[in-house]
């Protein structure tokens, strides 16, 4: 769907808008012997989905960069659609 985020092209199409597993992550961290991590991300409704799963999240660290004129367009809708922290 041109133009569309990721999760509102899966809406279009009938699905959720994100539909990751974080389950098998979550249970590759466990046999590492990791039972809580400090989740680089930008996005926070990844936190409280690594702890579902039984991943202590005790830091979220967002991505600090700067935008350029290529990524401009693709940060631009994200920001608007989510709540996406840059």
């Amino acid at each position: 769907m041109p133009g569309s985020t990721r999760s509102t092209a899966n809406e279009q199409l009938g699905f959720r808008p994100d539909e990751r597993v974080y389950l098998p992550a979550a249970e590759m961290l466990r046999q590492l012997g990791f039972g809580a991590v400090r989740l680089l991300t930008n996005t926070p409704t990844r936190s409280p989905r690594c702890s579902a799963n039984g991943i202590n999240v005790v830091e979220r660290v967002p991505h600090v960069f700067p935008a350029t004129d290529t990524n401009e367009r693709y940060l631009t809708p994200r920001r608007r659609a989510q709540a996406i922290f840059f």
